[in-house]
């Protein structure tokens, strides 16, 4: 939301669904660069090196405690992701990951650019299936953190200008719309998808980061340059360690 026009929209569906309040504070987060990892304690000064910077819910050595990794990651809350995601299958993120695919220039692989082009064309001309084009069986990985760019409301994603000219305009202006409102790619917005996911999540992750660096406390007094160190406001850092609710 980068503009009132824009977050407007965004807040009057904060307004309509306050169930979520919580989970739309975490959206606003998320889209802030909101960090609480142990790498933000230890330089505040609030737990020691010894802290694991791994994931306190799936405790993967190579997934940091980060919000888009238990969005659309943690195999802790793939339950949770399945049932606020349940009507949209693999077929759609394929399809809106080829859409992000569109926006990088591919001119130079023809082939690229017919695939992009049937999948999406596929998509459109049999009641949101492709079941009928070949791209399951392949080993195409969807880019899965321009897919949380997408839920969590980044419209931008850095390819404005691309997308004005982009032969899929339409597409994005339709799938835009849905982030806010329900529309034929989404039988409730997107934002309210991911605030009601986030809502379940973060309280969950809070408790278990509070615990795990309640393990690894220092009794040194917290270091007030630290914030500038990770480039982060101090208030931000601090909520889920004094707030394990996940509150904020």
């Amino acid at each position: 939301m980068y503009n009132f026009e824009e977050s407007r929209s965004y807040l009057k569906l904060n307004l309509e669904f306050p169930e979520y309040s919580k989970g739309f504070r975490w959206i606003l987060r998320a889209r802030c660069g909101y960090k609480i990892d142990a790498r933000v304690a230890k330089a505040a000064k609030m737990i020691n090196n010894s802290c694991p910077n791994c994931c306190s819910c799936c405790f993967h050595c190579e997934s940091y405690q980060r919000i888009d990794h238990w969005f659309i990651n943690c195999f802790l809350f793939k339950n949770l992701r399945i049932d606020h995601f349940s009507d949209l299958d693999r077929n759609f993120f394929y399809f809106l990951d080829s859409l992000f695919n569109s926006l990088v220039r591919t001119s130079n692989n023809p082939s690229v650019d017919n695939r992009i082009n049937n999948i999406v064309k596929g998509y459109k001309s049999s009641n949101n299936s492709i079941s009928n084009i070949d791209i399951l069986g392949s080993k195409k990985i969807v880019n899965r953190y321009r897919i949380y760019i997408f839920l969590i409301g980044g419209r931008d994603y850095g390819f404005s200008d691309r997308i004005n000219n982009s032969p899929y305009k339409k597409e994005w202006e339709c799938l835009f719309k849905c982030q806010t409102e329900s529309g034929s790619y989404s039988k409730s917005p997107f934002l309210l998808r991911s605030a009601a996911l986030l809502n379940d999540i973060m309280p969950v992750v809070c408790k278990r980061q509070h615990i795990l660096f309640n393990k690894f406390k220092t009794n040194l007094s917290r270091n007030v340059n630290a914030d500038n160190t990770v480039g982060q406001p101090s208030r931000a850092n601090a909520d889920p360690i004094s707030d394990p609710s996940g509150i904020g």
